[in-house]
């Protein structure tokens, strides 16, 4: 179980809403908080299809600027408590007996003037009674000088505030991993900078509740802050998918060996017979062949997408402004081995081709999606009326039904009903039901 906190800088590019679904696809967040989507409540409500999220809630502003949203699946229960342009607080309740704490989605005023409103508010935020509560987001100030390199120092004052704020809603850093700077003006030279402004923050008893909760920064792509996923537990949540039947994609096109697999299956000899036959054994041998061919480029993908993905955490990690050309460089290539993704979902929607305009809309995605989606049980009632939520519990009076339905109660005496009944095969019928069959009748039936 785990929250996505993320400065976007708007959604309005197919490009940063694909780079997103990635994100929610591969962690698998119950919570998402965005920053300046700049998107208004119509736009958000299209991404959280997208996102395949269950439940949004939008804060408009004036103007483009700005805009924060937070996004949830519906295995958390998830109610709002209040809101402004610079924070959204939530209660979640997990279900299946689990813990509720609160959740404060936090938006700094990026104006160094007004942000000495900013920690008031966050202040004023602290809950009246002990529970647990975490407060992420971007914060826009840091809380040490070694959370900053290059540029002017940054006033003692302007961070002893903001320190002083922390230290009165009783928060603390949750252990961090991966990338130490989550943002930088990715310019060159002398005037590049890049500071620790995005975190996630929690109170004692959050920390208890959660022991093994930590705050991992991401790589950087389509924006300059660095996506934070924040883990209650260890482990993901997800079941193992059942297997598929063999569909051939045009995506596979884009990638180097796929006819080349094809043209060596194809032009393989396999003896005489009809015609029929043997283009069954060439297909067959195509099919097995792009499997095989599949499975290792399928890995090869994956391997050069986690790759570059690491290679831009290592670069914005360790660069000091000369480092920006090969970064970019990199993220082109991750966003091309993405674009080979969005080729697969535009097939699998069955339906005319995108070739202009957005590329994630509602109706092409849902089309993607419908045939694969599969159904949750979360819960049932049993034969003595009570209802059950764990998955084990569940089975179990699955089990019990249709063990009850296809077990005999061994009745007696049936045979008098059965002589009141009609047969409804004629003499001839049950004769020829009775003839034993040769191969030379199977021949005959099925080769004709």
């Amino acid at each position: 179980m785990s929250t996505l906190v993320w400065n976007c800088l708007g959604l309005g590019n197919p490009q940063t809403v694909k780079i997103l679904r990635l994100l929610t696809k591969e962690k698998w967040p119950n919570l998402v908080f965005l920053v300046e989507t700049k998107s208004r409540k119509k736009r958000m409500e299209e991404v959280m299809r997208i996102l395949k999220m269950d439940g949004c809630f939008a804060v408009d502003c004036v103007g483009l600027s700005g805009r924060i949203a937070l996004l949830w699946k519906e295995a958390w229960q998830v109610n709002i408590i209040n809101y402004t342009r610079w924070h959204i607080s939530a209660l979640i309740k997990e279900r299946n007996n689990g813990p509720t704490w609160q959740f404060i989605g936090f938006y700094g005023h990026p104006d160094t003037a007004k942000r000495s409103s900013s920690w008031q508010l966050l202040k004023m935020l602290k809950p009246p009674s002990p529970m647990a509560w975490m407060c992420a987001g971007d914060f826009n100030e840091i809380l040490h000088q070694n959370e900053k390199v290059g540029g002017a120092s940054r006033p003692y004052k302007q961070i002893e505030v903001f320190r002083l704020a922390v230290e009165a809603c009783g928060l603390n850093d949750i252990h961090s991993q991966r990338l130490w700077f989550t943002w930088s003006n990715n310019r060159s030279g002398m005037v590049f900078t890049k500071e620790r402004i995005d975190r996630a923050l929690a109170n004692k008893e959050w920390n208890e509740e959660f022991k093994k909760g930590s705050c991992t920064a991401l790589a950087t792509i389509r924006s300059d802050h660095s996506p934070l996923i924040i883990e209650n537990y260890k482990g993901g949540n997800r079941g193992k998918k059942g297997g598929r039947c063999f569909r051939c994609e045009v995506a596979w096109e884009m990638r180097g060996g796929c006819m080349e697999t094809i043209t060596k299956a194809w032009k393989t000899e396999y003896g005489r017979g009809c015609d029929a036959r043997v283009l069954r054994q060439k297909l067959d041998a195509c099919q097995k062949d792009l499997i095989i061919w599949k499975q290792k480029s399928q890995k090869e993908s994956q391997l050069s997408t986690l790759k570059g993905m690491a290679k831009i955490g290592h670069l914005q990690s360790t660069g000091i402004g000369d480092h920006l050309i090969q970064m970019k460089r990199v993220q082109k290539e991750v966003e091309v081995s993405l674009a080979v993704k969005d080729l697969k979902w535009r097939q699998r929607a069955k339906q005319h081709w995108l070739k202009h305009g957005d590329k994630n809309t509602q109706y092409f995605h849902m089309q993607a999606s419908q045939r694969r989606k599969t159904n949750a049980i979360q819960s049932v009632e049993d034969t003595w009326g009570r209802v059950v939520t764990e998955q084990t519990d569940i089975g179990d009076v699955f089990t019990r039904y249709f063990s009850s339905l296809f077990t005999t109660s061994h009745p007696s005496k049936f045979e008098e009903c059965l002589v009141a009944m009609d047969t409804k095969l004629t003499v001839e019928m049950k004769g020829w039901l009775m003839t034993p069959f040769t191969e030379r009748t199977l021949e005959l039936q099925f080769f004709k």
